[in-house]
């Protein structure tokens, strides 16, 4: 959204959106959840606070990745925890449900190969949630194609954000319900690319 806002309608023919979010201020002026952590900030992550390493900590196991050697194993973020707590069983339930039904997909995330800190970077709170000025009203593009799939049950990126671009879009839509986050993020990627390039 904010490639398309940036550079109008003389340069952006389409628009894909998988599992889309608002920033916090634009979903709090549309009276929508906010329902994301509270990531670190760029600034943070650039300091390199104690906080900031529980949070590399915790994304590490979160990804299944390996810690750095020396790393002393740390309490995860107090937001972290709660947010486990609470999905736990759910994320089970789909993530064994993505592995039985799309063993490709789910070996492929488990391939990533993005590092933590550069996720880290892409998730920072005013890169991915603050970021001031963003605004899918102001979106003009040329063509006529949006395509915005999200997930009826995504734990992590609230579903009526979807539901509200997708209106407002009037984007060609694909709902999933039982893969959570990572199943609308990541089930049939081509035929998504596929749709995004079909007038």
């Amino acid at each position: 959204m904010a490639v398309a806002q940036h550079y109008g309608p003389a340069r952006v023919l389409a628009m894909g959106l998988r599992v889309p979010y608002f920033g916090l201020p634009l979903s709090t002026e549309l009276g929508l959840p906010d329902g994301q952590l509270r990531f670190p900030t760029t600034d943070e992550l650039r300091g390199n606070s104690l906080e900031v390493q529980r949070w590399r900590y915790a994304m590490t196991d979160m990804f299944g990745l390996p810690h750095e050697p020396g790393t002393v194993a740390l309490d995860y973020p107090e937001a972290v925890q709660t947010l486990m707590a609470a999905n736990a069983e759910p994320a089970a339930k789909t993530h064994a449900a993505l592995i039985r039904d799309y063993p490709d997909t789910a070996q492929a995330m488990a391939n990533n190969s993005i590092s933590v800190d550069a996720s880290m970077y892409m998730m920072a709170r005013d890169v991915a949630l603050d970021l001031p000025g963003l605004d899918p009203r102001n979106i003009e593009h040329s063509g006529n194609t949006v395509v915005v799939w999200y997930a009826a049950d995504d734990e992590d990126c609230p579903p009526s954000h979807g539901e509200w671009l997708a209106k407002h879009f009037r984007a060609k839509t694909r709902i999933f319900d039982g893969y959570g986050h990572l199943g609308g993020g990541l089930i049939d990627h081509p035929l998504f690319l596929e749709a995004l390039t079909t007038r």
